[in-house]
């Protein structure tokens, strides 16, 4: 046996042993004895991305690759490496060359299915996992990914079935059930989540994802209890905390007086999140704290009067530093914290108040009535991840409007809704900010819009609003109710099927009709 062949024996005994640097060590001299030891270059390499180190497998698997181009095991654990390396595309060019080589390697067609999906790529993905599924037909983990994808596409009526033949094959795949229970509560089915999500959590706690998603099922119901503990695990979630500054002041959790106390409240998600949960400002002022508002840019001017102290938060320079404060707390974290459930939700409508003279200059701009003012926001912004689901093309709505007077009350209008437009009010160039939002919509008799910011400004100016949602609503609607506990002046319209909003419209219309007069 040669020198090389003994260093790769010996990596292989001390690596089973668990002394992996040792191991490595070993690997790297039998690689460097005889580089034509492909398998020990290989084990380096899987040694290499065991203990971390992907980047410096990479080169190893590149160069063993180089000198023996039929091994696609190669070409795949290279694949491999270079996603833990976080170059997803290098690793896709990576998968199609062990495929080149090895067209029924089911793993590499289902990585690259997961490269692909990574890289927004989703059409593809399911072509990859579709083909993995062919070489392995009850591979939980190939059904999970491109359940997955399912999801990520809006199709969780696609994806149920394959998470339920992945949990036949596989009963404790944890993320196959947090997948499942996220299908049930697209489908509306929060009750039926809430089993998924929570056996998710029990095979692999602490499991942040699907105890989030249990959160949202519970408030979903309105278990505001459990519901708002359960959210909480947000806080856990990469998604959430990436773009949270780092705090250094302690979190308030509703324990202990705050009388006397600099209390940062701040936002976390998106603008409407910011206005529905601003109103616990004034809940905390009552009890003697020092209230420091911390909300986005477009909001701060209007939502200054809640706070003591308001600072802005945008993109650089708009962004404003943050004054000293003795405790923190994000404002969707208020409701837990305060003890909130449906029977005590805060509902002191107006809460927000447009400024008299914004008011009087939109007055003066707008002139006299020519019929029934609604006001109309058909879409939100593109980045929302649910927004396919939420928005209505503006030529399927105006319709049922015919006979009113139509303001367009949202800021961004996407190309193919403005050539519509012709028969409404556009007043998109002059909404600079929410404040201005607010003093327009103090004209409307009526606010039409789907579930976007408007519908939050709308409700907390306490204005007449119609709110059109999605089949499965976000959890602040609640379940099979027209009402909502937190903006009473609200009529909530909903699909009774994913995708049909024509029967939502039809009731608006049939709405409009019966109610002449503002309501």
């Amino acid at each position: 046996m040669s020198a090389a062949a003994e260093d790769f024996a010996r990596g292989n005994a001390l690596w089973r042993a668990g002394e992996h640097e040792a191991a490595i060590a070993a690997f790297e001299r039998a690689v460097a004895g005889d580089p034509n030891l492909l398998d020990a270059a290989n084990n380096l390499g899987n040694a290499l991305v065991a203990i971390g180190r992907a980047v410096d497998a990479v080169g190893v698997y590149r160069a063993a690759f180089a000198r023996a181009p039929e091994r696609g095991d190669l070409a795949y654990n290279l694949g491999n490496a270079l996603m833990a390396a976080g170059q997803p595309a290098a690793a896709e060019t990576a998968y199609r060359a062990a495929l080149a080589v090895r067209p029924d390697h089911a793993g590499a067609h289902n990585n690259r299915g997961n490269v692909l999906r990574a890289l927004g790529r989703h059409a593809e993905a399911l072509g990859c996992y579709a083909a993995a599924l062919a070489l392995r037909p009850d591979f939980a983990g190939t059904l999970d990914n491109m359940a997955a994808t399912l999801l990520a596409l809006h199709r969780p009526q696609d994806a149920e079935p394959l998470l339920r033949r992945a949990l036949a094959a596989a009963p404790d795949h944890a993320e196959a059930c947090n997948n499942l229970g996220g299908a049930l509560l697209a489908l509306d089915r929060p009750a039926e989540a809430l089993t998924w999500f929570r056996r998710a959590v029990a095979l692999a706690p602490p499991h942040p994802q699907a105890r989030f998603g249990e959160g949202l099922a519970l408030l979903s119901l309105g278990d505001y209890r459990a519901g708002w503990r359960a959210y909480a695990a947000r806080w856990d979630d990469p998604r959430f905390t990436v773009d949270v500054p780092a705090y250094t002041t302690p979190i308030w959790t509703g324990g202990g007086a705050v009388a006397g106390k600099r209390m940062l409240l701040h936002a976390e998600q998106g603008l409407g999140d910011t206005i529905q949960f601003a109103r616990y400002t004034k809940l905390l002022r009552q009890r003697g704290a020092h209230v420091v508002l911390q909300v986005q840019q477009p909001l701060a001017r209007l939502l200054a009067p809640l706070g003591d102290e308001i600072v802005a938060v945008g993109d650089p320079p708009a962004s404003e530093p943050v004054p000293p404060h003795d405790l923190r707390c994000p404002l969707l974290s208020l409701p837990q914290a305060l003890g909130t459930r449906l029977a005590t939700i805060p509902a002191d409508i107006p809460y927000l108040i447009a400024p008299p003279d914004r008011v009087a200059a939109w007055g003066a701009r707008l002139g006299p009535a020519t019929g029934r003012r609604v006001g109309l926001a058909f879409s939100g912004s593109p980045d929302h991840p649910d927004d396919a689901l939420r928005s209505i093309p503006a030529t399927a709505l105006l319709p049922a409007l015919a006979g009113c007077e139509v303001h367009v009350v949202q800021r961004d209008i996407r190309p193919p809704d403005a050539a519509a437009l012709a028969g409404a009010r556009v007043h998109a160039a002059d909404l600079t900010d929410f404040t201005e939002a607010a003093a327009l919509l103090a004209w409307m008799d009526l606010v039409i819009t789907v579930d976007t910011s408007i519908a939050h400004l709308a409700g907390a100016l306490g204005r007449p609003v119609w709110v059109l949602l999605q089949h499965a609503a976000d959890f602040r609607w609640l379940r099979q109710r027209t009402d909502s506990p937190w903006y009473p002046t609200a009529l909530l319209f909903r699909q009774t099927a994913r995708d049909d909003w024509a029967g939502v419209i039809a009731e608006v219309a049939a709405a409009l009709t019966t109610s002449r007069h503002p309501p």
